[in-house]
């Protein structure tokens, strides 16, 4: 079964994908920026994946384990509505038991610890469908 966006088909057409559901194809097609960076940027939000850091405005955020790899897999998915089951394939694996909800507890973990004074909520909800890391927010700095 193939779960991707139409769009990752046309970057890599032979239609094969990973085990995030991504399009991989063979080793024509590109790997995606995003997954192999070092550090990524949305917005005023800065994750440092060699030093396991993040900063937000120049202040260190403190993350969990997987509170850090989720906010690396929203950055990487900038934009793009990600469902509990996506999210969990993605941070957990597909091979981890976990039930839906525990999505909702660390992403709630993750908006507490992003969000500071009047700093905007950078994760978007959308309902009946997931979560989202505003790309309205990461064009917005």
């Amino acid at each position: 079964m193939q779960r991707a966006a139409s769009n990752d088909a046309a970057r890599c057409p032979s239609g094969a994908s990973n085990r995030n559901g991504y399009f991989t194809g063979n080793s024509l097609c590109p790997p995606n920026p995003n997954r192999i960076a070092d550090s990524l940027r949305a917005g005023d939000i800065v994750l440092n994946r060699t030093a396991h850091r993040v900063t937000r405005r120049e202040r260190e955020v403190r993350l969990g384990p997987t509170e850090f790899k989720l906010l690396a897999f929203f950055m990487e998915n900038t934009g793009r509505v990600l469902s509990r089951q996506q999210l969990l394939d993605g941070v957990w694996g597909r091979d981890a038991f976990i039930d839906g909800r525990t999505v909702d507890v660390h992403v709630g973990r993750l908006r507490k610890a992003l969000i500071r004074g009047a700093d905007a909520d950078p994760i978007r909800t959308v309902r009946g469908a997931g979560y989202a890391l505003d790309d309205r927010f990461a064009k917005a700095e």
